[in-house]
């Protein structure tokens, strides 16, 4: 079984830009959480999105992400960041900005429904703040095969 994610685009996501509309760029990863409430553990690999150079607040991605083995414990975690340098890949190395992150269970939606393409939007807070504050909703459609 593997499960395909495609990252549609996002609603009101925050930017850290001063000068532009922001850069934003989505990493998402399957995890599983055991039962007896251990840290999450991945069990994929991090898949990391184009960067939505200058799309500010609703940046617009219509992108396939590589398809991934799954189990059905998994949980999808994803991260939004802003990129600090999209044009320049000479600064790989200066951290860019965490916008928000969340963690959505799939099991009962995409896991249930094999073959169907799920609509599921994630939330995202920015974490560290009390109390986490929303910093944009993204929005995929995952499918079970």
């Amino acid at each position: 079984m593997s499960l395909k994610i495609k990252l549609v685009d996002g609603v009101d996501v925050h930017a850290y830009d001063l000068f532009s509309k922001g850069d934003p760029y989505v990493v998402a990863r399957l995890v599983w959480s055991d039962k007896s409430k251990q840290p999450l553990e991945p069990t994929t690999p991090r898949l990391r999105s184009p960067t939505a150079e200058n799309q500010g607040k609703k940046p617009k991605w219509d992108y396939d992400f590589p398809p991934q083995p799954i189990v059905d414990e998994d949980v999808l975690f994803v991260q939004v960041w802003e990129d600090d340098h999209p044009k320049d890949k000479s600064k790989e190395d200066i951290k860019n900005e965490l916008i928000g992150e969340q963690r959505v269970s799939i099991r009962d939606t995409v896991l249930a429904n094999p073959g169907q393409d799920i609509p599921v939007s994630v939330t995202v807070l920015k974490k560290g703040q009390v109390p986490e504050k929303p910093t944009g909703t993204i929005n995929f459609i995952i499918r079970k095969e």
